[in-house]
């Protein structure tokens, strides 16, 4: 759908935009619909029940707006479970796919549209002040209906208190839509672990693919970042270059920050 730049200009003056948060959370941002669930920052965001994985209502899972052209745009979201199916929308939409995340609604013409596939669905935040999140967003996955490519995605505000759940459709991105609200984003930070260790001290060079000591190098580390040997252990909960450590993709497999089920 195409905007005026003065429409444009005017919704980005309005505060209207609400772009994706990028630092992903823990397993490289993937997220399992079945639980719902993202450690993100020290603290286990429960998406499940934020953004109706255990009940899906047309009523409350529901972002509204109205375009610059003046038609009401609807979104309907599930972000967690089996996601959204024909069945669970309005008549017109029927005949939509199963495993939705989310789906684009016209109550005035009945349009019905996918816009977003549940699987693939990648959850990410940014740190606050304390390291924990101030904002976690869910990107859904890109829904391919042949003549359309669409996805969408559901940023949340961390705050003590729920607000109603807004929209801006696709004005911040052309065919991704967004959704945003405000909401508590889970518990505890994870308590705070060993500082990460410095490497072994003195000057390194990157020499045949491995970092050897000698004048005009760099710190260990930046050596072994440049040289490509780089060997990781988990340090307050974040795989960190170590000397006497193991691969990343090993690192990150046990480097999780542990938490209590509610």
């Amino acid at each position: 759908m195409l905007r005026s730049v003065a429409c444009l200009l005017l919704l980005e003056a309005a505060g209207v935009y609400s772009k994706p948060d990028k630092t992903n959370c823990n397993n490289g941002a993937a997220y399992d619909t079945s639980t719902g669930k993202a450690s993100c920052g020290g603290v286990q965001v429960d998406f499940f029940n934020l953004l109706c994985g255990a009940t899906f209502s047309q009523q409350r899972c529901i972002a509204k707006w109205t375009n610059p052209g003046g038609q009401e745009e609807d979104y309907f979201f599930m972000a967690a479970g089996s996601g959204l199916s024909g069945s669970m929308l309005p008549t017109s939409c029927n005949a939509m796919p199963s495993g939705l995340a989310m789906v684009q609604y016209y109550p005035g013409s009945g349009g019905c549209y996918p816009a977003a596939d549940l699987a693939g669905t990648q959850a990410t935040y940014t740190a606050g002040s304390d390291g924990t999140p101030s904002s976690v967003t869910l990107t859904f996955a890109e829904h391919d209906d042949g003549s359309n490519v669409r996805d969408g995605y559901v940023k949340i505000t961390c705050g003590q208190t729920t607000s109603g759940f807004t929209t801006s459709g696709d004005t911040n991105v052309q065919a991704k839509y967004e959704v945003d609200v405000t909401a508590p984003c889970g518990g505890p930070p994870a308590p705070p672990g060993p500082s990460p260790s410095p490497g072994p001290p003195g000057n390194y060079r990157c020499v045949n693919n491995t970092c050897q000591e000698g004048d005009g190098g760099s710190p260990y580390n930046n050596c072994a970042d440049m040289c490509g040997v780089a060997t990781y252990r988990c340090y307050n909960n974040t795989c960190v270059v170590a000397p006497d450590g193991g691969s990343k993709s090993d690192c990150q497999k046990v480097c999780r920050p542990p938490f209590t089920e509610k």
